[in-house]
């Protein structure tokens, strides 16, 4: 499919490429159930088909999302990569801290407020639990995406607020000791420890 992007030029000077891993695997599962099929791909789809007649994938929720009579998909299965160089294993620890607002934003962008039985299931939450009772729902929220590591930066982007908001959450949250910080090259990365994984697994799935 052909995409035109009017860009200004700020906009312009602001652009990056990079190579998504995960939004390479999300278009060739499109091409898989027919959408956007490109000659040039014929054959590894022939390839992939054999592959999938031996090993079947079991995407009950995802497929749905991804093949479907509707023009666009839901942006959140495909994070922007953070650096030219980003691995399949960044791109899903990226994906992995998608909020669950994010996701409902997401899926209704897409759907609409009619969400189909898999987009329902992924956008249903739960009332607010004790976790976020205990914590508020910006710190809830934080502690959640902090499943897997995750720098400050990242945090912000992903949670869609600024870099002081989030270091100030973070700050209360490693002097409770629900999160903890390690430097990895000249990054900081904050990941939940025990203590917090075991707050918000009941109410934040």
């Amino acid at each position: 499919m052909a995409l035109r992007v009017d860009l200004g030029v700020a906009e312009l000077a602001a652009t990056r490429f990079a190579i998504s891993p995960l939004s390479e695997t999300v278009a060739g599962l499109q091409q898989m159930g027919g959408r956007d099929r490109n000659p040039l791909n014929l054959r590894w789809l022939r390839w992939a088909s054999d592959e999938f007649a031996r090993r079947p994938l079991d995407l009950p929720r995802t497929w749905p999302l991804l093949v479907n009579d509707r023009p666009s998909w839901p942006e959140f299965l495909v994070p922007a990569p953070l650096g030219a160089g980003a691995s399949i294993e960044d791109d899903l620890a990226a994906l992995e801290r998608t909020t669950a607002h994010q996701v409902r934003a997401s899926l209704r962008r897409v759907f609409g407020e009619d969400l189909p039985d898999t987009a329902a299931a992924l956008a249903a939450r739960p009332a607010a639990g004790s976790t976020v009772r205990l914590l508020g729902r910006a710190r809830a929220e934080l502690l959640e995406a902090l499943r897997s590591p995750a720098t400050t930066t990242e945090l912000a982007r992903a949670l869609g607020v600024t870099p002081s908001a989030v270091s100030q959450h973070l700050g209360v949250l490693r002097e409770n000791g629900l999160v903890a910080r390690e430097r990895a090259g000249r990054n900081v990365l904050y990941t939940a420890t025990a203590l917090g994984v075991s707050l918000i697994s009941p109410d934040l799935p």
